[in-house]
């Protein structure tokens, strides 16, 4: 069987490692909460690899977690098994890092502005712009589950990768839902009755918004996401999926190159009408430039295979 060779364009990804690696043990400095420390600088973790792949085939991505112990469902195989024949050309030099200082939670006591636009009306928001990350840590696990399931009912399962969904990031998902709400659409209509009596963070980050058109009023603002402590249950741990939200000090490598995935021409026709970028690392871009590919060089096998932790 011949296989090809689809390069991927990688941009500005961000790898983090701790300063002070002597500092593992003390409460600021928590190893756990570095899932990228152990990755050699030539290379980037296989999870990473996958999800590239499945956003660029417009499937929905996974979290490393889940892939680590096989919760992904059997569909994403695909993509972990093209992810372990991939190779990682990295150009940014190991030494090119920069020091963030990071805040105790993902919310600070800052008050960062942004707008909301509900029925064509702007509100002004008094909390940081929330992620999906973000939320996620913070709900209950059943409720988000809900909350998942009927987004993908609405704005189809990738929905997060395709901005055409009308639902890629937390405001413009409560604009479309919104607007799915005023339209009769019965899946919103039945997942806002559920939560609109209950005391869940749902009910003022999404139901109050997306029944009535506008956010929860909050002293000299509006409110749709605010927590003013540590987020989650056990604070640190539930604030994992923002990886430069931990209370400490880190560095943040740049990580640019190419990611070179072995195909064969049928799996080469998963990508044909995908988005042609993703996300990858932290605000990195992953670019697919061409379909029109080469064939796989034997040379490509001496490069550095993705990061598959132990």
């Amino acid at each position: 069987m011949a296989f090809r060779d689809l390069r991927i364009k990688l941009t500005d990804g961000k790898r983090f490692r701790m300063t002070d690696r002597k500092n593992r043990g003390n409460a600021d400095c928590k190893p756990e909460l570095y899932v990228h420390d152990e990755c050699p600088d030539d290379t980037i973790p296989v999870s990473s690899v996958a999800n590239i792949l499945a956003k660029l085939a417009g499937q929905r991505p996974w979290k490393r977690a889940d892939i680590a112990i096989g919760k992904a469902p059997a569909s994403f195989s695909q993509f972990k098994d093209m992810a372990s024949r991939s190779r990682v050309e990295i150009f940014t030099p190991g030494d090119n890092k920069e020091i963030i200082r990071s805040v105790k939670a993902s919310h600070s006591a800052t008050k960062e502005k942004w707008e909301l636009t509900l029925d064509g009306k702007p509100f002004t928001m008094i909390r940081n712009r929330p992620t999906y990350e973000t939320v996620r840590s913070t709900l209950d696990d059943a409720d988000w589950e809900n909350l998942v399931s009927m987004l993908e009912k609405v704005f189809g399962a990738d929905y997060r990768s395709n901005v055409a969904s009308g639902a890629a990031t937390v405001p413009s998902m409560i604009t479309s839902l919104r607007d799915e709400y005023v339209s009769g659409n019965q899946e919103v209509k039945k997942f806002c009755e559920a939560y609109k009596d209950t005391k869940t963070k749902l009910r003022d980050l999404l139901v109050i918004p997306v029944t009535t058109g506008s956010p929860v009023p909050d002293g000299d603002g509006y409110k749709v996401f605010r927590i003013d402590s540590p987020i989650g249950k056990d604070s640190m741990g539930k604030v994992l999926h923002t990886k430069t939200n931990t209370q400490g000090i880190i560095m943040a490598q740049v990580v640019s190159g190419v990611l070179h995935v072995k195909v064969t021409e049928d799996e080469a026709e998963l990508f044909r009408n995908g988005p042609g970028f993703a996300s990858f690392l932290d605000g990195g871009v992953a670019e697919l430039e061409t379909l029109d590919l080469e064939y796989w060089q034997p040379a490509y096998d001496d490069m550095p295979s993705p990061f598959a932790a132990a």
